[in-house]
């Protein structure tokens, strides 16, 4: 084996770690913004601000898996990759930004369609939605991940931009009920596939 070609496995095992690390970090942001979330709709107070604050965390780490899963694929299936990171990132971006603007501006929390910070982050996760389904879609174009993972993504991708979509009619909204379903079940069977995948 050439030093090229072990500076290659090198980095790419390194890539999968990290891809893991961060998979760990999103799986429990996202299991705890959901039980913040149901604090969120039926007692307030407090849980206006730590639901928000977790939804910070679960964006920003969303960031480096997409990022990893983008060198991870990119030689694979090229274009398709690099739009997918490109579609992510600026998802997890705007819905970091709305709970920014949710923490420091945006106290009472009033409901306003697709508007402020509680509609960034709507349509933010949305965005996921389409990134994970993009990786659904790569997922059956390279030997590297299995179609049972591919197949958690697109229950993934459907619940958030189901969620994403169902926004303007408001948190409470059977869309967004429907949504949060699908991308529980959905993002905890890719987070388990994704860690387990990337491990061997």
């Amino acid at each position: 084996m050439t030093s090229e070609a072990i500076t290659q496995t090198t980095a790419r095992t390194g890539t999968r770690q990290s891809i893991r690390t961060w998979t760990m970090i999103a799986l429990v942001a996202f299991l705890a913004s959901l039980l913040l979330w149901i604090g969120f709709l039926t007692v307030g107070g407090i849980f206006f601000t730590l639901s928000d604050g977790i939804a910070l965390v679960l964006a920003a780490s969303m960031i480096p898996v997409m990022v990893g899963f983008d060198a991870l694929l990119r030689p694979d299936v090229g274009g398709l990759s690099r739009l997918a990171t490109w579609v992510g990132t600026t998802g997890m971006s705007v819905a970091a930004a709305g709970s920014v603007v949710l923490l420091i501006g945006e106290p009472a929390h009033q409901f306003v369609p697709m508007g402020g910070g509680l509609g960034m982050q709507f349509a933010g996760f949305g965005l996921e939605g389409a990134w994970f389904v993009m990786l659904g879609v790569m997922s059956s174009r390279t030997h590297l991940l299995s179609r049972r993972l591919g197949t958690a993504a697109w229950i993934a991708g459907i619940g958030f931009l189901l969620a994403g979509l169902g926004g303007p009619m408001g948190p409470e909204s059977i869309a967004v009920s429907i949504g949060g379903v699908l991308s529980l079940v959905g993002f905890v069977w890719w987070a388990v596939r994704t860690r387990r995948e990337l491990a061997e």
